[in-house]
């Protein structure tokens, strides 16, 4: 496979470095005489990673994070004091209005009238911002020096990835996959099988008989494939925002949840 240490084509800290000449020529390599993992299709193979970096946000405040508990434990940094359980020394305490004695640990048990004082993992929002002041360039570096590793090691070279095809890759972006019995209909992650598989189970045929869930059942699965139909179309013409408006507009009302949790579908 094509080394991408020296690719003039890979902007250093790019946000896309699938759009790279050398990846692209590498993801064909990869892809001859492979199938989709999900249904066994060869065409209009696609790779899907099954990690993802965080948001630049939040990769730069765990790496903050990580950076404020190494200089406490060097003492560079005074921590913030908390209550703790006098007997284990965590901080998994709660108070007690109407029982004594007054302090309850999470943790073991115990309970006490006084707790004691412990160092935390966490400074005082004073010394966090002024930390963050001080330190703020040695953060970014961190933070972009990891993402770049992380591309460069494990993205460019298909590490932690399957093969999809392009439907079952669209099902997987919008929390369904294949169901496993029929290998033809759609299904949400977490079910065990689609509509018409499960409605031929002695449990199947109890619930068909709830005519409310049924019928919001094939509202949203009627709505999913119209959904799925137009994003198709839209894709092939090369409108992927247009697409992508489709399924946000979808889930907004079917599946909020999967919007909250899913950064791009937000």
């Amino acid at each position: 496979m094509e080394s991408f240490d020296n690719d003039e084509d890979f902007p250093i800290h790019s946000k896309k470095p699938w759009q790279t000449a050398a990846w692209k020529k590498a993801r064909s390599e990869y892809l001859k005489d492979k199938v989709c993992s999900k249904c066994g299709s060869d065409e209009s193979l696609v790779i899907h990673h099954l990690r993802k970096l965080p948001d630049f946000d939040a990769h730069f405040r765990a790496v903050a994070s990580t950076l404020i508990r190494e200089s406490i434990e060097s003492k560079e940094i005074e921590p913030e004091y908390k209550n703790a359980c006098p007997a284990c020394k965590y901080q998994s305490i709660y108070r007690r209005k109407t029982v004594k004695p007054i302090f309850k640990c999470i943790r073991c048990g115990h309970q006490f009238e006084v707790p004691v004082i412990v160092p935390s993992d966490r400074v005082s929002k004073e010394d966090f911002k002024k930390f963050l002041a001080n330190n703020k360039n040695e953060i970014e570096s961190i933070v972009e020096s990891q993402r770049d590793s992380f591309f460069q090691e494990e993205y460019l070279q298909f590490k932690n990835c399957v093969v999809l095809c392009k439907k079952c890759h669209f099902l997987t972006h919008n929390g369904r996959d294949i169901c496993p019995i029929c290998k033809k209909n759609s299904k949400k992650i977490h079910f065990p099988s689609c509509w018409e598989c499960f409605q031929k189970t002695p449990k199947g045929e109890l619930w068909r008989r709830d005519q409310e869930g049924y019928k919001k059942y094939r509202e949203e699965h009627d709505a999913f494939l119209e959904m799925a139909d137009k994003a198709y179309e839209l894709e092939d013409k090369g409108d992927f925002e247009g697409a992508k408006l489709l399924e946000r507009e979808f889930h907004r009302k079917y599946s909020p949840k999967l919007v909250e949790n899913d950064e791009d579908l937000n």
